[in-house]
C-alpha cells in the first residue's frame, strides 16, 4: 500500500457523555443521535461534497483545505451541534488541517491532519467546537477580520468570547445563534431540558455552567441585533419574544 497524503481540513468530533447513552435505561437518546447523523448530518455532508466516519464515539469530516470549504464546515457543524443540542446531545470538537490519507475500504485513516484535530478537540474542554488558531492566520488577516467575516444573518458564526471568567483561548462556533434564529421551540426546548436534567450535578458542572453562559449570551446578542432593526418584519418581533422568554427561562436555572 502506497499512503499519499492529501492538505485536508479535518474536523474530530467527539460526544459527550456517550457512555451514558449507551448505558441508559431506554435507547430513546443514543437512537435518536444515529437518526440525526444517518439523515440530516449525512446528507448535509453529501450535499457539500465532504467525507466523513464514524470512529466509536467519535465522527471525523474531513474535506479539501479552502477557504470555502472552511465556511461550509463552520455552517454544518454548528447546525449539527444545535441539532444534536435540541436532542440532548452535548458535542465537544475541533477544526484542524494537515495531510490525510483515507482508505475507507479498509477502514484506514491516517495523517497529521487527523492528529492536530484530535489533539484540538481535548483542549476544546466545553460543549463546543473549537478552530485552530493556525487557520485564522491562514485565511484571514486578523482574528478580528475572522470574527467580521464569519457571520450568518448579521449574527457571528464565530466567537471567542469567554464564559465565566475564562480566559480567552480559542476561536469556536457559534452555535448558539442557531437556536436563537429557529422559530420552532423544540431545539431550545432540548437544550433546556438537558440544562434542568444536569445544572445540579456536581458532575461536569463546568460543562454545563459553560453552556448555560453560552446560551445566555447568544439569546441576548441575538435580541440586541433584531431590537436594532430599523423595522423588525413580523418573524423577527416573534424572535425577539422568543429570545426574551428563553433568557426568562435559563435564568430560572
Amino acid at each position: 500500500m502506497k499512503i499519499l497524503y492529501q492538505p485536508r481540513l479535518v474536523a474530530f468530533i467527539d460526544v459527550l457523555g456517550f457512555k451514558n447513552l449507551v448505558f441508559g435505561e431506554n435507547t430513546g437518546s443514543i437512537e435518536k443521535y444515529y437518526e440525526f447523523l444517518l439523515s440530516k448530518f449525512k446528507a448535509a455532508v453529501e450535499q457539500r461534497g465532504f467525507e466523513y466516519m464514524l470512529i466509536s464515539d467519535s465522527i471525523v469530516i474531513y474535506c479539501e483545505d479552502k477557504l470555502e470549504n472552511f465556511f461550509e464546515l463552520m455552517k454544518m457543524i454548528n447546525i449539527a451541534q444545535a441539532g444534536l443540542l435540541g436532542k440532548g446531545v452535548l458535542m465537544r470538537g475541533a477544526i484542524s488541517h494537515g495531510g490525510l490519507f483515507v482508505d475507507k475500504a479498509n477502514s484506514i485513516i491516517v495523517g497529521s491532519g487527523l492528529i492536530n484535530a484530535y489533539n484540538l478537540e481535548a483542549q476544546a474542554k466545553f460543549p463546543r467546537t473549537i478552530v485552530d488558531r493556525s487557520l485564522i492566520k491562514k485565511y484571514f488577516e486578523s482574528m478580528s477580520d475572522a470574527l467580521t467575516k464569519c457571520t450568518v444573518g448579521g449574527l457571528p458564526h464565530l466567537s471567542i468570547r469567554p464564559q465565566n471568567g475564562h480566559q480567552v483561548d480559542f476561536p469556536y462556533l457559534n452555535y448558539g445563534c442557531i437556536l436563537g434564529t429557529s422559530l420552532s421551540k423544540k431545539p431550545f426546548e432540548g437544550a433546556l431540558s438537558a440544562l434542568r436534567d444536569n445544572y445540579y450535578k456536581n458532575e461536569h458542572a463546568e460543562k454545563f455552567e459553560w453552556l448555560r453562559g453560552h446560551l445566555v449570551a447568544c439569546f441576548e446578542d441575538m435580541r440586541t441585533h433584531l431590537l436594532g432593526l430599523p423595522a423588525p418584519n413580523a418573524n423577527e418581533r416573534k424572535r425577539i419574544k422568543r429570545a426574551e422568554e428563553n433568557l426568562t427561562l435559563l435564568g430560572e436555572l
